[in-house]
């Protein structure tokens, strides 16, 4: 499997106060940076792209826990999931570069809580207790993702940067 299924496409320029990012040729996302980071960086209008990591680890977590707990014939049950950036270290950057960017995550917690009648007990401690092993951002995170940064630049006029890419 290749994951081609998973794509995001992104654009922003100049004129463009938010990165605009289109998931897999469905969903429109718009992501700024906080305001506490330094003068530019954002105005805090929309998730930073870190709010989107912490988002999709426990999104993947939860979903999986639903799936475990479906498959197990749990019929009554609820959810509460909080994920939180509570380590941060830095890099030495590029002198070109803002000195946030230097920050690196280091560890993230994600609390999980599970709520159940009696009856389902057990098949909710056994879901409890394996659900992490099938979220693939979580598993994915704890290995190590390799990516494979690919980056052009294209000199053009003005006018050529006022009109919408194809």
């Amino acid at each position: 499997m290749t994951g081609g299924e998973f794509t995001a496409t992104l654009t922003a320029g100049h004129d463009e106060p938010y990165t605009e990012a289109t998931v897999r040729r469905k969903h429109t996302l718009h992501s700024d940076e906080p305001e506490w980071l330094p003068a530019g960086a954002g105005d805090d209008a929309h998730p930073a792209p870190v709010d989107y990591l912490l988002t999709s680890l426990a999104s993947c977590q939860v979903s999986v826990l639903q799936q475990c707990l479906e498959a197990n014939g749990v019929a009554q049950y609820a959810i509460e999931c909080g994920a939180e950036l509570d380590e941060w270290g830095t890099d030495d950057v590029p002198a070109e570069l803002p000195a946030n960017t230097a920050y690196r995550i280091e560890h993230i917690t994600v609390r999980m809580d599970l709520r159940t009648t009696e009856a389902y007990r057990d098949e909710g401690d056994r879901c409890l207790t394996t659900y992490d092993e099938g979220c693939i951002v979580g598993q994915s995170l704890a290995g190590g993702i390799d990516y494979t940064p690919v980056a052009t630049l294209s000199v053009v006029d003005a006018a050529e940067l006022q009109q919408s890419p194809d």
